[in-house]
């Protein structure tokens, strides 16, 4: 159980790092030129660069803080506000997503709000030529049903994360962390993820959970 807690938590940390590599190298990039560039055009223009590589740096952060971390400072529940900011923070520049959010605008709980923004990031990551994320959660009773569905043009999910979400045995890599998280958190509250692809342009992932 130690190796898995161990190789669970090195495997996070390389799919944040991995995640959070292009903008700080960008930003980086951005200084050294700044530092040997005389022409005022050329200034702005990498000023630009520096502003556009903190900005997805930031935004990146932000998501993490609450899907990965433990969310401090935001209380029981996070915003529905909060929530969407964070997860269009984790959508590319240039890559268009439209965000639909279904269940009201009161707080949700820490775990739903979690399981709602890695969800997301599977999709995210599924939309490679954007398209539009419908996020909806729903109580009943003393259950809360997540679900957060992708279509776009061209949606792609790896075998590997297809394999995941059904429960196999692949090793786990970067790319599957956010389930591997997800089913974690989910089943902590007495529940499972699952996943299903309605038609090629579709992805729904989602999970059923004992409300807080």
């Amino acid at each position: 159980m130690a190796d898995d807690a161990i190789d669970f938590a090195s495997m996070m940390v390389s799919r944040l790092c991995h995640d959070l590599l292009s903008p700080v190298g960008s930003f980086g990039n951005g200084l050294e030129l700044l530092a040997d560039e005389q022409d005022a055009e050329m200034q702005k223009r990498c000023i630009e660069l520096l502003e556009s590589s903190a900005r997805v740096a930031i935004n990146r952060l932000k998501y993490f803080r609450i899907a990965f971390g433990s969310a401090g400072g935001y209380g029981d529940a996070i915003a529905a506000a909060d929530i969407r900011e964070a997860l269009l923070g984790l959508v590319p520049e240039g890559r268009a997503v439209e965000l639909n959010w279904i269940g009201g605008e009161s707080g949700v709980p820490k775990s739903a709000a979690r399981l709602l923004l890695l969800f997301g990031m599977v999709t995210v990551d599924a939309l490679v030529r954007g398209g539009r994320i419908d996020m909806a959660i729903e109580s009943r009773g003393e259950t809360l049903e997540l679900a957060v569905r992708g279509s776009g043009d061209r949606l792609v999910i790896d075998t590997a994360s297809e394999a995941h979400f059904a429960g196999g045995t692949e090793p786990l890599a970067p790319k599957t962390v956010p389930i591997e998280l997800a089913r974690r958190i989910a089943r902590e509250r007495g529940g499972d993820i699952m996943m299903s692809r309605p038609s090629p342009t579709e992805l729904v992932v989602g999970a059923i959970i004992k409300a807080e």
